[in-house]
């Protein structure tokens, strides 16, 4: 497989596993920088409480270089908001960023340390 190849399958394991609220799944994909700030614990309540859920998530491009990637993403999102008589869905595109390090390429949630390059 192509580094690109690896990278677009880890991308998609970890959206699905968002999308199914597996959040002790996903939680394995951060950038361990991440991890070392937000524990397990912390990172599942905040994500619980989250009015918004994934529906849907597809890849609609990769560009990466030196360690690191944006990813492209269309996405599908259910908002629960107080005082609506119900829950109304929006398209969305956003970019994701991700970095190598040692050889797996993790999600960065506002770190750039694992943009850098490969990490020892």
């Amino acid at each position: 497989m192509s580094d690109e190849e690896v990278l677009r399958d880890r991308v998609m394991a970890y959206w699905d596993q968002r999308v199914k609220e597996d959040f002790y799944k996903s939680y394995d994909f951060e950038d361990p920088i991440y991890k070392k700030k937000m524990s397990l614990v912390q990172y599942v309540k905040r994500l619980a409480v989250d009015p918004v859920r994934l529906k849907d998530v597809t890849i609609a491009g990769i560009q990466m270089e030196d360690g690191a990637a944006w990813v492209d993403l269309k996405t599908r999102i259910q908002v629960r908001a107080p005082g609506t008589p119900g829950p109304f869905t929006v398209d969305m595109e956003r970019k994701d960023r991700w970095g190598r390090i040692e050889g797996i390429w993790y999600h960065v949630i506002d770190e750039p340390s694992a943009q850098s390059g490969d990490r020892k």
